[in-house]
């Protein structure tokens, strides 16, 4: 069970560190001290960005593993291990190999300084996917020091042991044709509550992006892994965490079918861009000029990034709050920000709405970033296509917008409760060529 300390969560919460613990939030629509559920519970700004914040802090706090302590997700699940990596054109290509079957694993085992961390075998360079068949061609990116910067995904033991239960469908499914119609991914969903299809702690997943710290940045200011042996580099390099993408399943903002759908929160480190960096502070990206394009093929050369999309004034505003508080107590946390969260759910009045539609990390999203007026790469070479970036960027499009396949029978899901995550996830025992995108999208 994830635990936290009140003092270092709620800013108006008093006490000892150590004598007062609550559980990580279960639910948009719990009460953040009590984790009860909010009568008459309404949707505000003020609530969503403090949860998100409470969130990001509990899912980031030191835990202890015998004598290591480690960030609280280092137990969670990354689907490869260096074995199963092949290497194309020096770029990584992860296999997305399911966990083991032995012995239902839902948690890592962590028993040295080095095995909760990711190394080449569970680390992409390539988040290139397809949206509504629209192919987005990104490459990779390159920090201002033009290393490449590296993607993880983890997902936690609720999120296993929906995939366990997935897998189990799915196989009665073949011994029983009729039933494909009733394929899908079983949740047990976050809720104040608990029950049948509930549970306290919600499933989690975690996208990571990192960057390789050289001596010129201050590591004090960063999330770390160390001594990580990377493809093309002769030594052991530290990454830094710049971004962090939460998917959180919880179960008060239901939509079609009455299933839920998911929370995004979208965190970045406060020196990302150059144009958001103190003079004295070693930024991690070039900025755009006048002439660069959102085309992002950055083969040999860094990598320049520009935020169109501003940050909510009031996110902002309980940035400066909470990073205020994690000053005090010396937390790294304290170099992060909130960029945005979304909470998809249908209104009172039963129409469909996204809190913060845009929700633009330029870590994970760049591919969606304006196009310069002066951009002299034609359109066919763009990343996504015009009809895609007229979307938006909200996260809530992009991962529910992708149809799979497992044996050619379409898996089911509702309007809104598709997302790609899971497949990225592995699914314990069925090979990964056997779930497949929609074939049209191929």
């Amino acid at each position: 069970m994830i635990t936290r300390t009140c003092l270092l969560l709620a800013l108006g919460c008093s006490g000892a560190a150590s004598a007062s613990t609550t559980l990580l939030p279960a639910d948009v629509s719990c009460d953040l001290a009590t984790n009860n559920a909010i009568a008459n519970f309404t949707l505000t700004p003020e609530h969503l960005y403090e949860y998100s914040w409470q969130t990001f802090i509990a899912i980031n706090q030191q835990k202890q593993f015998g004598k290591l302590s480690l960030p609280a997700w280092a137990d969670w699940i990354n689907t490869a291990t260096l074995a199963e990596v092949n290497y194309t054109n020096g770029y990584l290509k992860e296999f997305n190999t399911p966990v083991s079957v032995e012995g239902k694993d839902t948690r890592k085992n962590i028993t040295t300084a080095d095995s909760w961390q990711c190394d080449s075998g569970c680390l992409d360079l390539d988040m290139s996917l397809k949206l509504d068949g629209d192919e987005i061609k990104m490459l990779g990116l390159r920090d201002k020091n033009n290393n490449p910067v590296f993607f993880e995904k983890r997902v936690n033991d609720k999120w296993m042991e929906a995939l366990w239960d997935t897998k189990e469908n799915l196989n009665e499914i073949d011994n029983n044709p009729s039933l494909k119609d009733l394929a899908g991914f079983a949740f047990r969903w976050g809720s104040c509550g608990q029950g049948n299809t509930s549970a306290k702690q919600p499933q989690i997943a975690l996208k990571l992006g990192w960057r390789i710290l050289t001596n010129k940045d201050d590591k004090l200011r960063y999330i770390t892994m160390e001594n990580i042996k990377l493809h093309g580099f002769a030594v052991k390099q530290t990454l830094g965490l710049v971004a962090m993408h939460v998917g959180v399943g919880t179960s008060s903002n239901l939509l079609v079918g009455d299933k839920p759908t998911w929370t995004w929160l979208t965190f970045e480190q406060v020196d990302t861009l150059e144009s958001e960096t103190p003079k004295t502070i070693q930024y991690s990206f070039i900025a755009q000029d006048e002439y660069s394009c959102s085309n992002i093929y950055t083969a040999n050369r860094p990598t320049p990034l520009i935020r169109d999309e501003p940050i909510p004034t009031l996110a902002a505003t309980y940035n400066d709050q909470y990073r205020s508080k994690l000053k005090k107590q010396n937390s790294v946390l304290q170099h992060y920000q909130l960029i945005g969260s979304q909470f998809p759910h249908i209104d009172n009045a039963g129409s469909y709405q996204r809190f913060d539609k845009n929700v633009r990390s330029v870590v994970f999203e760049p591919f969606l970033a304006q196009v310069n007026s002066k951009c002299e790469i034609p359109k066919s070479q763009w990343t996504v296509s015009e009809s895609i970036r007229n979307k938006g960027s909200d996260c809530a499009s992009c991962h529910n917008n992708l149809n799979y396949y497992y044996n050619e029978n379409k898996i089911k899901w509702t309007e809104r409760f598709k997302d790609f995550t899971l497949i990225n996830s592995g699914i314990p025992g069925i090979p990964m060529k056997e779930i497949t995108l929609n074939p049209k999208e191929k």
